[in-house]
């Protein structure tokens, strides 16, 4: 009996250290691989959260560059100045928006002044058409 006594506890101790007793090796149970498709999501999320942070970092970078570029040009500045502040803020919202806005109405600026140049070139015209015609006039008299 005693003999039977060890045995008995010997098969019992061997049957209650299965495979399953050994919780740190997850690979062996049924859901292990939600465990681990778990984890695999769970690394790929930080890599989306650092991967957004980057790209935020840039766009910050982008707005910034854009802003200090067109501090240094006086045509620029003037014009951001008379733009009201909510839209400013508006466009601070996308580079692509800010820089677009602004390409616009640096365009019209420049249009504006093209025709302000175009009139004083005719003016100019007109007055060396006059010179001329006076010159003319002056020759013919000392002739």
């Amino acid at each position: 009996m005693f003999v039977a006594g060890i045995v008995g506890g010997v098969v019992v101790g061997i049957v209650s250290h299965s495979d399953y007793s050994d919780y740190r090796d997850h690979s062996q149970y049924g859901d292990a691989n939600l465990v681990s498709e778990i984890k695999a999501k769970e690394a790929q999320i930080e890599r989306f959260k650092k991967e957004v942070n980057t790209l935020q970092k840039n766009v910050n970078s982008q707005i910034e560059e854009v802003i200090i570029n067109l501090q240094h040009d006086e045509t620029a500045n003037e014009l951001i100045k008379s733009v009201p502040k909510y839209k400013l803020e508006e466009w601070a919202k996308s580079p692509t928006t800010m820089e677009r806005n602004i390409k616009e109405l640096l365009t019209k600026k420049i249009n504006s002044d093209i025709e302000e140049d175009k009139k004083n070139i005719k003016q100019i015209d007109e007055m060396i058409l006059k010179i001329n015609q006076l010159q003319l006039l002056s020759k013919n008299e000392d002739v």
